[in-house]
């Protein structure tokens, strides 16, 4: 009975250390490069509801604004391929944020290139948004303004 309870030390640290990142990963906040990941995945995807739910849109709705995504992904850019990769991230201040990326558009062309877009981020009743309006229209045809 005593042999069924001796478990080495390793494995208790191993136990504690999964249940440490779970924690984290449950718990804590996104920060703007990860809010810029999910961003630039749901618009490679074309799903407007996360997009919604990820932007910032001061002046009008949510409904207004998830019409607007829907335009820009299934109209506008329904053929509209490009590739991104993040850089990095800079906080200017607790409120706002920015997020180097790079950008090839129109990604099936032989003759595209990457080139580098800004994602602003600001914070809004806690959480890192995308600011639509302050996005470079040159990266993706049609976004909401």
């Amino acid at each position: 009975m005593s042999r069924l309870l001796r478990i080495h030390w390793m494995v208790y640290v191993g136990v504690i250390g999964a249940l440490a990142i779970a924690y984290l990963l449950l718990f804590s906040q996104a920060g703007p490069e990860m809010v810029a990941t999910r961003f630039m995945s749901a618009l490679v995807e074309g799903n407007t509801d996360k997009l919604t739910e990820l932007s910032y849109y001061q002046g009008g709705s949510k409904k207004e604004l998830k019409d607007k995504w829907d335009f820009s992904t299934k109209v506008a850019g329904k053929y509209y391929v490009f590739a991104w990769k993040i850089k990095f991230s800079k906080l200017a201040d607790e409120k706002s944020a920015g997020v180097a990326m790079e950008v090839i558009r129109n990604a099936q062309s032989p003759s595209s290139y990457p080139e580098n877009f800004q994602l602003p981020l600001v914070k809004h009743e806690g959480n890192w948004l995308v600011d639509v309006r302050s996005i470079s229209r040159e990266m993706y045809p049609a976004l909401p303004n």
